[in-house]
């Protein structure tokens, strides 16, 4: 994973099993936003990860939400 110039962070290298695959996420998603909250780098995306509803991803160039019932 890199931070990308602008707001947000690029998935790098997605590995197969991942959280990150499981929730449908990609090798270069950029996450913008959890839970309607911008992203500006890692630690917010840990954090946010605990309680997501939905996640906002650049993804082949156009902004698409996520969205995210998950239970316990």
């Amino acid at each position: 994973m890199e931070k990308s110039e602008s707001k947000g962070f690029v998935l790098k290298d997605v590995s197969k099993g991942s959280i990150y695959e499981k929730i449908d996420l990609n090798s270069n998603d950029k996450i913008t936003k959890i839970n309607g909250k911008k992203i500006n780098g890692l630690s917010e995306i840990m954090e946010g990860m605990a309680n997501v509803k939905s996640i906002t991803v650049v993804r082949n160039g156009k902004e698409e939400t996520l969205n995210y019932n998950l239970q316990d």
